[in-house]
């Protein structure tokens, strides 16, 4: 159970003991108020069960040994505060968002072949080579898949074309030059011309409309090689390079693993299906999520000190790898009351994975100007938290006490020994280490200083004035 669950039950236990109990402890107030100045000199504090307003004295009872002993009144002393507990995150490593790539085609098609991966090891006989599939190891720049698409051969026979006009058109201009304008009249030689100067326009268009579809310098020489050719006369078929006319390479964008596959030869495919997921699996994301209650804390670490370790859930055994966070998300969960935190962790080696639980330790630094004491001895009344403080060890002389809640740890409770100027205003007063507060009994001892106030109004308005 987490410290906030337990606090919740253990809270929960005492103001059902503190109703049980109230009543009763109603009664003896009742009955020592109502003996007041009639009562011999000698039944004082000492009386059994007795419990006083100390006069003058705003908020402070006076307890007698018995009734310590039956509302089981227990002090403990303030101490200055150590640091606080480790806070134990549960998580799990995840695939950075920004290592990984769904490989798309960048036209529609059907897809002729897949890439594959060599087997064996480097040197050794002859590798054999298999498909493609999750869990493989990719380069920048490997190929994935080929895709026949008509639309890039349509297109690289367009630039065909108008290379072929460019070549015609340019030869007819050079030979009317040759003519001169004594031969030919001036106007038919501005038509040639402009007529070849469009055919260098058009050419131009069409290379970059392929540049602007990525295909790369080599795939579009061979389509001026293509026109070259055909312009010199030699028209017989060039098998190889019909076979790849209309093909168009899908390669690795970078180093990384397969971590999905949902093509195979023959599929017809479109520009929105994700054909790979590629992720580079040498840095993991970790996420892992903090309660609300603890977010204060992990919020006050400076950059430098946002630090914590990494411990496998499946791997107990196995010694924590130091990293860092630096983002604390900005939305909490409504069901869990948990906030995410993220970080992220070399993976370099390849030992961890994606998915696996792990929980991450923050060591938080002790705070200056911070006291701590038991999280039973802190009363939570709406917004306000309050303490009863003993005289001294024996707690026969209590005050209540308004005090700074920092943070909560583990079983215990942060104060600020000297509450801001805000929280002075509200009311808050400091708490000092060597003081004494009440750290068993206090819920008991609330409702017994709130019915003794309401049973003795002119006590109160003494003490008010």
């Amino acid at each position: 159970m987490s410290s906030k669950g337990r606090r919740s039950a253990q809270t929960l236990l005492w103001v059902f003991a503190g109703l049980c109990l109230i009543g009763v402890v109603g009664v003896m107030i009742s009955s020592t108020l109502q003996r007041g100045s009639s009562a011999p000199a000698s039944a004082g504090v000492g009386t059994p069960q007795s419990l006083q307003l100390m006069p003058g004295k705003a908020n402070t009872l006076q307890l007698s040994d018995e009734l310590i002993n039956t509302l089981g009144v227990r002090t403990v002393q303030v101490q200055s505060a150590a640091p606080h507990d480790a806070l134990n995150l549960s998580g799990l490593l995840d695939v950075d968002p920004n290592r990984m790539v769904r490989v798309h085609s960048r036209f529609a098609g059907e897809v002729v072949s897949i890439g594959g991966n060599l087997l064996g090891e480097p040197g050794a006989k002859p590798a054999e080579s298999r498909l493609l599939r999750p869990g493989d190891r990719v380069t920048r720049g490997q190929l994935l898949a080929v895709v026949w698409s008509k639309d890039v051969g349509e297109k690289k026979s367009d630039l065909v074309n108008a290379l072929s006009m460019k070549y015609l058109d340019e030869t007819q201009l050079n030979s009317l030059q040759q003519l001169g304008k004594d031969v030919i009249a001036e106007r038919q030689l501005r038509e040639a011309s402009q007529k070849y100067e469009a055919d260098i326009i058009e050419v131009d268009r069409l290379e970059r409309t392929l540049r602007s579809w990525r295909l790369s310098e080599a795939e579009i020489t061979v389509v001026r090689a293509e026109a070259k050719k055909i312009h010199a006369g030699d028209v017989e078929a060039d098998m190889a390079v019909d076979k790849s006319w209309a093909e168009v390479e899908v390669r690795s964008p970078f180093d990384g693993t397969v971590m999905e596959k949902n093509i195979v030869a023959g599929d017809i495919v479109d520009t929105n299906l994700d054909l790979f997921k590629i992720a580079d699996l040498s840095v993991l994301s970790v996420r892992a999520n903090i309660y609300e209650e603890d977010l204060p804390a992990l919020e006050a670490l400076r950059p430098q000190e946002r630090h914590w370790t990494i411990s496998l859930k499946s791997q107990i055994d196995t010694a924590g790898i130091p990293a860092t966070f630096d983002l604390i998300g900005n939305i909490v969960d409504p069901n869990q009351h948990t906030a995410a935190v993220f970080g992220w962790l070399d993976n370099k080696d390849g030992r961890l994975r994606a998915g696996q639980f792990i929980t991450a330790t923050v060591e938080l630094p002790a705070v200056v100007g911070e006291v701590v004491i038991p999280d039973t001895a802190l009363i939570e009344e709406g917004t306000q938290c309050v303490v009863f403080v003993a005289s001294d060890v024996s707690g026969k002389e209590v005050a209540r006490r308004r005090v700074a809640l920092a943070s909560r740890g583990q079983d215990v409770a942060f104060v600020r020994s000297q509450p801001t100027a805000e929280e002075e205003a509200q009311g808050c007063q400091p708490l000092r280490p060597g003081e004494w507060v009440v750290a068993e009994g206090g819920i008991l001892l609330d409702g017994a200083l709130d019915s003794a106030l309401a049973t003795a109004p002119s006590e109160r308005e003494s003490v008010e004035n």
